[in-house]
């Protein structure tokens, strides 16, 4: 018996080469899985991206007031590139932002020059 030595010492160095050739394909292919992730997420179209074509992104302007029926002030958002008006109150109760009303600026605009248009036009 040979005490000095490990048993199966050519087993355990053909084995390594192996496995460590399975590590180096298993980590480029799981690389080149993120290389392509990454180029779809740059150059691929988003869902944030589809939403913004959709709707630009507003300017808004916000006035405090008050309006008739109601003891609490409202606050007027006009967003001038959507030409949107929204009016809300604060619910001291429930702690809540409540809508009050709602205009689309750019149909009443609409409205009022077709409204001014001579028949027949």
């Amino acid at each position: 018996m040979n005490h000095g030595s490990p048993p199966n010492v050519e087993t355990a160095t053909a084995s390594a080469p192996l496995r460590s050739g399975a590590n180096l394909k298993a980590l480029l292919a799981i690389n080149l899985l993120l290389l392509v992730l990454l180029a779809a997420v740059t150059w691929g179209g988003s869902i944030a991206t589809a939403q913004n074509d959709a709707r630009p992104r507003g300017e808004y302007t916000m006035v405090a007031g008050p309006a008739q029926g109601t003891d609490s002030s409202v606050i007027y958002l006009v967003d001038a590139i959507n030409q949107e008006l929204t009016a809300v109150t604060y619910n001291t109760s429930t702690k809540r932002i409540d809508g009050v009303a709602y205009r689309n600026l750019r149909r009443d605009a609409n409205s009022v020059v077709r409204g001014r248009q001579a028949p027949g036009r």
